[in-house]
């Protein structure tokens, strides 16, 4: 399966035919790259929106509204959704979208989140890189 997106929509297409599988509509445009894990592809939208879709079918299993549009790629491991919007880092748990923590980063972000060791890294507009549990 192939995952893309094009203005509002986000997609999948069948890997072997290209035939759309399922579309999904936002607000506004896709603005992030997306992450997908075990049964989930999650990303961001201009409107401000996290979505967390089924990859097999599309239908939405939960969506969180953000204080500004998410331009950076969502990054996803295990349990934890990682995303920079609006100068902060805000990390969600994967099966609720549930809110696990958010913390500002005195500027905008310059980089998407990485999560490695059971850390978020990212880096500020500043030049400060953040290590954060």
């Amino acid at each position: 399966m192939l995952i893309g997106s094009e203005d509002f929509s986000f997609y999948a297409l069948d890997a072997d035919t290209g035939k759309v599988r399922w579309k999904f509509d936002t607000k506004l445009g896709i603005s992030s790259s997306p992450a997908a894990s075990g049964d989930l592809v999650v990303f961001g939208s201009k409107d401000g929106g996290i979505y967390a879709l089924d990859i097999q079918t599309g239908k939405l299993k939960w969506t969180v509204k953000s204080g500004s549009a998410i331009t950076s790629p969502v990054v996803f491991s295990g349990s934890i959704v990682a995303l920079c919007a609006g100068g902060s880092v805000e990390c969600l748990d994967s099966a609720t979208g549930k809110q696990l923590w958010r913390a500002g980063l005195g500027s905008g972000n310059q980089s998407a989140p990485i999560l490695a060791g059971g850390r978020v890294y990212t880096t500020s507009q500043n030049g400060t890189v953040y290590a954060m549990e």
